[in-house]
């Protein structure tokens, strides 16, 4: 029988040693060592190395992988795959603009378990996994006596693998589970039942929140009791939903009720530490001006964002995606839409070129409601092109064409120096509003305030806001679309709500907005990829009917 070790190898298909866990800097810098592997540990310094590789999960560019698999961060600030899973298959987001088959077919709910853009996130999650427990382990022996330095090192390790796992769950439902503890020469690693995974993550989170401060004394880059709670407070609230009767089992049969409390009060818990307020100006959040601010409560921290990957002009490839009728110029591929800067305004910029994501005009719709929603400052109309609808009106989302990205050199223009937010003050407001309304079948006064709050940044005048269980529900529910579009909320939020199907098959997709996806049960879950079985024949069974 194939020791755990090497199918765990066949699984990631990585083997990276570990000195090579060091990464681009906490923040910037990769940390160099030639200590051996067992001497790392034995330093506050070789840990604290360490520890940086453990957040690179969130920003690398690419890995270096064996076979020939791609891997990437898994946040939008290394690569937008993450995205692709949770808003492209949403109902607020249509790729306009692509013949890109892999990108197209999950906008179209026609994927498969070869999508090469479902792999990547696969695989590329246990990255940050493996990361967490090699320093985890190495925590065990080390010989370091600074006894609090090292818990804040093991609750940060636990708080990363934590954010991992939670996305694999919702992304894949039963998944390996692998800790620190797990005897690599005589396991063998088969998928796990959701319930034991998300036993480990709230564990994982419990332990980081009673040991972290509020704010980390660098800032938003490193985790926190804030982002440990706000995490904790999501991932009750997605228990309390369309997995529910999955997991209970594990958290000793939790009424429904009890476990949206939870998410409240964890929500409360954030709520109420000095360190964090909605930030004032919405669309100036998300530029180098927001970078580790109030509100932000974990940001991806790069000098290279890739959010706006390929929204810049494209010097060596230009693309022909038509001409922009109003000022007769060519079109670059791109993302998200590119701007030309605008002496008048440092964050932002005039119209330029087009975007392949762009909304959904039903999300457009939402967002018009109320004219003097300041969030329609973060979309832009722009025109069409060769692929699509000559007839239909296009809006782009500009919430990331943040002006760093034309700070540099045309060799890397398409980065940004943002910081990509990961949690949001915001966030944890929606997730109180809602997790309260359930639980108290009603919003209480501090959902109420909570909404209004966000309205109030948002420059919506119109202060009415339902008191009744259903339309208080409906009202978050739309706010949580308007304040957190392109965040990679909305793909979660239609599953854990049993709403994937109504709501997606209510809009078309596709590049010329045609189509009208089919949703079925089995896409409530992505597929695991072909090549994890293919690599390890003991992973155990697809998910259903993929």
């Amino acid at each position: 029988m194939k020791t755990m070790k090497k199918i765990y190898n066949k699984i990631l298909l990585f083997a990276f040693s570990a000195t090579m866990m060091s990464c681009a800097g906490f923040l910037d810098e990769e940390p160099k060592s030639d200590l051996a592997p067992q001497l790392i540990y034995n330093s506050k310094t070789g840990i604290t190395s360490v520890l940086r590789g453990c957040y690179r999960i969130f920003t690398e560019n690419s890995f270096s992988t064996q076979g020939g698999i791609k891997a990437y961060g898994i946040t939008p600030a290394a690569q937008r795959y993450i995205f692709l899973l949770t808003e492209v298959p949403g109902d607020d987001c249509w790729i306009r603009n692509t013949n890109n088959a892999p990108r197209v077919t999950l906008d179209t709910y026609q994927h498969d378990a070869d999508n090469e853009n479902i792999a990547a996130m696969y695989f590329s999650h246990y990255i940050g996994i493996k990361d967490c427990n090699n320093l985890l382990r190495g925590l065990k022996d080390s010989p370091v006596t600074d006894e609090e330095f090292k818990e804040k090192a093991k609750a940060e390790a636990r708080a990363i693998r934590a954010y991992c796992y939670f996305n694999l769950v919702r992304l894949f439902g039963d998944n390996p589970v692998v800790t620190e503890d797990v005897d690599v020469n005589n396991a063998v690693l088969t998928r796990q039942p959701k319930r034991l995974i998300y036993k480990m993550i709230v564990d994982d989170l419990t332990f980081a929140a009673g040991v972290l401060p509020d704010r980390d004394a660098e800032g938003a880059g490193r985790m926190s009791a804030a982002a440990a709670n706000a995490m904790l407070a999501e991932v009750y609230l997605t228990m309390a939903g369309r997995v529910y009767d999955e997991v209970k089992e594990k958290f000793e049969n939790m009424p429904k009720r009890e476990m949206y409390k939870k998410a409240a009060q964890y929500a409360e818990n954030v709520m109420g530490m000095s360190e964090y307020e909605l930030f004032p100006d919405y669309q100036q959040m998300f530029t180098v001006d927001g970078n580790n601010c109030t509100e932000s409560i974990l940001e991806a921290v790069s000098l290279q964002n890739q959010y706006p990957t390929e929204a810049c002009p494209d010097v060596q490839n230009r693309y022909d995606f038509g001409i922009d009728p109003a000022t007769g110029e060519q079109a670059y591929k791109g993302m998200f839409y590119s701007l030309i800067p605008n002496t008048t305004n440092k964050y932002r910029y005039l119209t330029k070129t087009l975007g392949r994501y762009t909304l959904a005009p039903e999300f457009k719709a939402l967002l018009d409601q109320f004219p003097n929603d300041k969030r329609l400052g973060t979309t832009i109309k722009s025109f069409n092109n060769s692929f699509g609808n000559q007839n239909i009106e296009v809006y782009s989302c500009i919430k990331y064409a943040d002006s760093t990205v034309f700070d540099r050199n045309v060799t890397d223009a398409n980065q940004s120096r943002a910081h990509y937010k990961m949690i949001r003050y915001a966030n944890v407001l929606l997730i109180y509003a809602e997790a309260m309304n359930e639980y108290n079948n009603g919003p209480d006064s501090k959902a109420l305030d909570a909404i209004k709050a966000i309205r109030k940044r948002a420059g919506i005048t119109d202060s009415s806001i339902p008191t009744g269980y259903e339309e208080f529900k409906v009202t978050v529910e739309n706010e949580r679309r308007k304040e957190l579009f392109f965040e990679g909320y909305r793909w979660f939020d239609l599953v854990r709500t049993g709403k994937l199907a109504e709501k997606v098959q209510k809009c078309k997709s596709g590049v010329n907005y045609k189509f009208t996806p089919t949703v079925l049960e089995k896409h409530y879950l992505f597929p695991i990829p072909n090549t994890a079985f293919q690599n390890n024949p003991n992973l155990g069974n697809q998910n259903p009917d993929w």
